[in-house]
């Protein structure tokens, strides 16, 4: 899923249920001895991670060290680096020790050996919340204010329908934090007009969209990215 959607949080939080400690593993863990020892690299990561005991382990954006091996023009490099990811995960898995994940925006770019069953049990696409999540943000923002149930379920349903305006046009790729913004910008208009108003919202989410994490071509690919779940 894109940034935003809480892909490390939802680990970082299963851990906690679990309690299990939990380990993140980014770019930086592997090119801690410098590019051309990368290989060696992700050995000795490996290593420790394979000794480590009730751990849930996050692979964060790693996408570079597994490349797709059948993309046109990949060096050889890249291509013995995916080799090397691939047994050192295999190796992960076979100890049955701990749980791993990899959180990323590019699942297409990572060698298809890497993703299949036998590696990673499942594939899970993270978007931004729903539609009736991001209204339920909106009732959360309205409990200070104090309203009588009348008013209040008056502006629920004006957000609401607002939402449905412009869902697949922009609403839909608001994440967690945008949509808390919007819905914050709302309830400030409320507590000062004692209204909310279609072509005000319309205003707000305009600015808003012009900065969104998932803008032009990104919302393309958020769509295609829907369909990849394999659970």
């Amino acid at each position: 899923g894109p940034p935003g959607t809480a892909k490390s949080s939802i680990c970082e939080v299963l851990a906690q249920r679990m309690g299990w400690d939990f380990c993140v593993i980014d770019t930086t863990s592997f090119l801690a001895d410098g590019l051309t020892n990368v290989a060696s690299r992700i050995r000795y990561v490996f290593s420790r991670l394979m000794a480590l005991n009730e751990c849930v382990i996050l692979f964060d954006e790693i996408e570079e060290f597994g490349l797709d091996r059948e993309t046109p023009g990949l060096s050889m490099e890249s291509r013995m680096l995916t080799t090397a990811m691939l047994t050192a995960i295999n190796d992960l898995r076979r100890t049955k020790r701990s749980v791993f994940f990899i959180a990323t925006n590019r699942l297409r770019a990572f060698d298809s050996a890497i993703t299949r069953r036998g590696r990673f049990d499942l594939i899970l696409f993270a978007g931004a919340p729903n539609l009736e999540a991001k209204v339920v943000q909106f009732q959360q923002k309205l409990s200070s204010l104090r309203l009588n149930q009348d008013d209040t379920g008056r502006f629920i349903d004006s957000y609401r329908a607002f939402l449905e305006s412009v869902w697949l046009e922009t609403a839909m790729f608001m994440t967690y934090l945008e949509g808390m913004q919007f819905a914050s910008a709302c309830e400030k208009l409320i507590a000062s007009k004692g209204e909310l108003r279609m072509e005000e919202m319309s205003s707000i989410l305009k600015q808003q969209a012009a900065v969104m994490t998932v803008r032009r071509s990104a919302r393309d690919e958020y769509i295609e990215n829907m369909d990849l779940s394999r659970l």
